[in-house]
């Protein structure tokens, strides 16, 4: 009897607070208090957890929303009393008609706490946010989803290295983060935002990654940063685009609409171009190839769509307008949704778009095989252009087969030259 009371002894007690504390992370804060019941061992670990996450569902009573509060404001009292840096915050409030003292109450104590990560979500009654010098261990931010009647952002924290700004509709009165110098990552995405925003980026030397996303009322960008190495630019309905960005490794650009674009980036950029049409015409596939034209001097361009019938050129666009990435040496396309067309048609489009490469690879889930077989024989039906060569056009070396597996796609062709149809573009 007494061996199988020791075999069932507490083995909680034994393991280290960093396992605990681990294990814990994983719960959101309803469940770890519950653990913290367990044992002494769980409510030591519980009470000194530094990462607190109230998920979702914390407050689906609204009735006692404000007596939750005040558990969460004790929460941190008890950490400020043992010196517990937070180390991350997730809270999303209910829909409140009015601002409550308890919340600001919660925010001091949270500050007081020298949070790092912060997640915070509010439907109502926050009109500002202001975080100031005080932060000094501040790493993240994040909004999402603010309130109508939000209209100011002043962030001083020194130290914040990520700010994430999602689903703000209201006009922003003020938006300052100039005083974030250590700030490297700035995500805003589906935002009202102005030009004068753009500002805030060559103040920021520590800038390496800017995602702007859905921001519809932006109609022009313009910036200059050395710093800045990730850009991706989606969802827009942009006029023009000015980027002198020097150290830019990783550029993503993706919209239905095509602006006039300037991009001062290293000729090893791989640009990754995504774009869609429901009802696409000749002028949208003029205003596409001239887009395209911007990363000729590229040596690897990604391009993607949903549909492969926005990448079949049009002959009549093609007799009017030039390859637009003749210096381009790979060309890497996706296709999200069945192919509607030839895997033919669609080669010999990408082909015309770029008409020198050394690699083409696409990538479609709805491919399995693709076969290529390149034949020397004469070609009695030559074009002019290739007799003055001393090889043959793609048209006349290169044949597909026609055992085409659906499935999945992907396919290189390597080592092959075509003419250049252009005066600007230079010979292989």
């Amino acid at each position: 009897m007494i061996r199988q009371r020791q075999c069932g002894a507490d083995r909680i007690s034994e393991l280290s607070e960093e396992i605990l504390h681990h294990t814990l992370s994983f719960l959101e804060v309803k469940d770890g208090a519950v653990m913290g019941e367990v044992s002494t061992t769980w409510n030591r670990a519980w009470n000194s957890l530094s990462s607190l996450n109230f998920g979702n569902s914390y407050f689906l009573n609204r009735l006692d929303w404000t007596r939750r509060i005040i558990y969460i404001t004790h929460l941190l009292a008890i950490r400020q009393t043992h010196n517990i840096c937070i180390q991350s915050f997730h809270l999303r409030l209910p829909y409140l008609p009015f601002w409550n003292p308890e919340i600001q109450n919660m925010l001091t104590a949270l500050v007081a706490c020298n949070v790092k990560a912060l997640y915070f979500t509010m439907n109502t009654g926050l009109t500002t946010i202001q975080l100031g010098e005080t932060l000094s261990k501040l790493k993240k931010v994040e909004f999402s989803a603010c309130p109508p009647e939000f209209d100011e952002v002043d962030i001083r924290a020194p130290n914040l290295v990520d700010l994430e700004m999602y689903q703000l509709t209201s006009h922003l009165k003020v938006f300052n983060i100039t005083a974030c110098k250590a700030l490297t990552s700035l995500l805003l995405s589906d935002m009202i935002i102005t030009e004068k925003w753009l500002e805030h980026v060559s103040c920021l030397p520590e800038l390496q990654r800017l995602h702007l996303i859905k921001c519809k009322t932006l109609n022009t960008i313009d910036i200059s940063s050395v710093s800045i190495q990730h850009l991706v630019l989606h969802d827009f309905s942009l006029i023009t685009v000015k980027l002198d960005t020097t150290n830019l490794k990783y550029f993503s650009y993706r919209s239905s609409s095509f602006p006039t674009l300037k991009l001062k980036a290293p000729a090893s950029l791989q640009p990754k171009i995504a774009f869609d049409s429901k009802s696409p015409d000749s002028d949208w596939y003029s205003k596409l190839l001239i887009f395209l034209a911007n990363f000729s001097h590229y040596r690897a361009v990604e391009l993607s769509s949903e549909n492969d019938e926005v990448i079949i050129i049009p002959n009549d666009v093609r007799e009017s307008l030039v390859p637009p990435l003749y210096g381009t040496d790979r060309l890497h396309v996706k296709f999200q949704n069945k192919l509607k067309y030839s895997v033919v048609d669609i080669v010999d489009s990408l082909l015309w778009i770029s008409p020198q490469l050394d690699t083409l690879s696409f990538h479609q889930a709805d491919l399995k095989t693709l076969k290529f077989i390149y034949e020397d024989a004469f070609d009695e039906d030559e074009k002019p252009y290739c007799t003055s060569l001393t090889w043959k056009c793609w048209r006349h070396k290169l044949k597909i087969s026609s055992n085409v597996t659906i499935s999945y796609l992907f396919c290189e062709v390597h080592n092959r030259r075509y003419p250049t149809f252009p005066n600007n573009a230079s010979s292989p």
